[in-house]
């Protein structure tokens, strides 16, 4: 699923800008479209890590903040390219972008330490 929502993602933010009639400024939907993008893949990332990463251990808020840095990280890169296809580097499109993976990431890491038996992993016993 990541490997095929990352790069739509990465064609759909870089797609000459299109203005919508129904856009807009004062309601900022752009801001709502990038946190939820960005939510999206961030969740993607963490549920594609082999083992479980995000199960209730000592290292979950490391291995979380270093996914916020990576996430992050390439939401400022798909901005700083944009302009190279006619839209806008814009910073607040990065904040929602970040914010948006932060959520995600406590998404994943919720879904991830649901329903896990003492074996550690899906489906232990009852």
């Amino acid at each position: 699923m990541l490997a095929v929502y990352w790069p739509l993602l990465l064609i759909a933010t870089h797609w000459p800008r299109v203005d919508l009639p129904l856009q807009s400024r004062t309601l900022h939907l752009d801001k709502l479209v990038h946190f939820s993008a960005y939510l999206v893949l961030a969740a993607l990332v963490a549920l594609s890590l082999p083992g479980r990463p995000l199960a209730a251990t000592r290292r979950v808020w490391t291995t979380m903040l270093a996914l916020l840095a990576l996430v992050s990280a390439a939401a400022l890169l798909d901005e700083w390219t944009q302009p190279w296809t006619g839209r806008e580097f814009e910073w607040f499109d990065w904040l929602a972008d970040t914010a948006g993976a932060a959520c995600g990431l406590l998404l994943a890491a919720a879904r991830t330490g649901k329903g896990e038996g003492a074996s550690g992993g899906r489906g232990g016993r009852r």
